[in-house]
């Protein structure tokens, strides 16, 4: 029954990734 919650700790995870490669996408791509 701990689905939900490594579901929501993966989601955490994959979201956090995203925005630093986000962040770091358009660092690079403002220099």
């Amino acid at each position: 029954m701990s689905s939900g919650r490594a579901w929501r700790i993966a989601s955490a995870i994959s979201t956090s990734s995203y925005c630093m490669y986000a962040w770091t996408f358009r660092r690079s791509s403002s220099k």
